[in-house]
This record gives structure tokens, C-alpha cells and sequence, in this order.
């Protein structure tokens, strides 16, 4: 399909297509679509931290995401909001190194972090730092896609509403790729749909009035 098509038949393709988690309301044409709605198909589902499989999943996205900072692009954290607010990603990387008794960026020395951070023993200091990468998933996938949403709600605005910051697409852009990264099945952002927020498919989402796009 090329773009113009999908841009056309945006609603379309999204209404039912993945999850009824979110109810469509709140757009002015009657089908507000978030990111789940579309993307749910390539994103995490936000399950519970008690279950062991769940918890040894997450875990492990987290322990990856800690020390990111040495990994390929597409799968390196960018934004200071995930590394520092997200993530404390200095504080934890020197708990893993200390607890695994590792201190190298490699494969299997994360491995190694991985396998110390999912004993049971650690759970209770951990578990808080899991819930908030859970919490910021589950808060990306309430963002509208809709080109006719608020301003607050749509995915357009997230780097600035998180941070209390002023309109930057470029960190928006990045925060997005983060997310992607963070919460979604593969976590690897060469893996995200063409219509993913970025600068490249921006013109999908964005409304041809350049008043209501720069609305702060």
C-alpha cells in the first residue's frame, strides 16, 4: 500500500483491527485511535509482574535496556528522559555490575546480568524499577494517533508532556523510537512498521493546518 493510500483510508485500517483495550471516543470524527489499537500486534502486553514468566520476561527487556548505552542504534536507548527518569540507567547498571560481578559491555556478560536480576531474591528491590518501564509502556499505548486529537493526548507531544518541555520533534521522534525499544516483542526499533511516529511518516499524522500543528 502506497503512503497516500494509507493516509486515505487511515481509519479504516485501524478500527478492530487489534484490541478493544481502549475504547474509540474522544476525536471529533468518532474513531479516536491510540497506539495499542494499531500496534498492539508488535507491543508488549502489560501483564502481571507476579506471574514467573512474565516477571522473568520483563526483566530481562529491563536488564538490556539498563545498559543499552554500548548497544547497536537500534537497540540504544537516545532520550535523557527513558535513561534517567524511565530507567536510571546509572544507578542500576552499577547494581547489575556489582550483583553479577560483570563490568564489560558484552554478550555474555549481559547475559550474565540478566541471570542475577531474575533471581528471586532481587525481586523486591526490583520490582518497582520494572513497573515504571511497564507504567511508561502502558502510558505510550493510551497516546491518540488521530491527526484531530487534543493536543495533551496525541503522540505528537509525548517527549514534551513527559518532560514538561517545549515542542521538539526531533526528541519526540526519539522518545517514540525509545518506546519502541522499551516495549515492544522484538525490541529493536529496525523492526517497527513504516507508519511508527518518526520524521520519515510524520506526514500521516500531522493535519495540513499549521496552526493547529504548532498548537502548544
Amino acid at each position: 500500500m502506497d503512503l497516500t493510500s494509507f493516509s486515505i483510508n487511515f481509519t479504516a485500517l485501524f478500527i478492530g483491527t487489534v484490541s478493544t483495550t481502549w475504547a474509540l471516543t474522544d476525536s471529533t470524527d468518532g474513531h479516536a485511535i491510540r497506539v495499542w489499537d494499531q500496534f498492539g500486534d508488535h507491543l508488549r502486553k502489560i501483564e502481571d509482574l507476579n506471574e514467573k514468566g512474565v516477571w522473568d520476561k520483563w526483566v530481562e527487556r529491563w536488564v538490556y535496556l539498563v545498559v543499552s548505552s554500548f548497544s547497536q542504534p537500534n537497540k540504544k536507548i537516545e532520550t535523557d528522559y527513558w535513561k534517567e527518569k524511565v530507567l536510571e540507567q546509572s544507578t542500576w547498571k552499577k547494581f547489575l555490575d556489582e550483583k553479577s560481578g560483570k563490568s564489560t559491555p558484552s554478550s555474555d556478560d549481559d547475559k550474565a546480568r540478566v541471570a542475577e536480576a531474575q533471581k528471586d531474591e532481587y525481586k523486591t528491590t526490583l520490582k518497582p524499577a520494572i513497573k515504571r518501564l511497564q507504567d511508561e509502556c502502558k502510558w505510550a499505548y493510551g497516546r491518540y494517533i488521530n491527526k484531530d486529537v487534543t493536543w495533551e493526548k496525541s503522540w505528537l507531544n509525548s517527549w514534551s508532556i513527559r518532560t514538561k518541555g517545549g515542542e521538539n520533534k526531533s526528541e519526540n521522534y526519539k522518545y517514540w523510537k525509545d518506546v519502541f525499544i522499551g516495549c515492544s516483542d522484538k525490541g529493536d526499533n529496525n523492526s517497527a512498521p513504516f507508519y511508527w511516529l518518526s520524521s520519515s511518516s510524520i506526514h500521516l499524522y500531522e493535519k495540513n493546518d499549521k496552526t493547529a500543528q504548532n498548537k502548544s
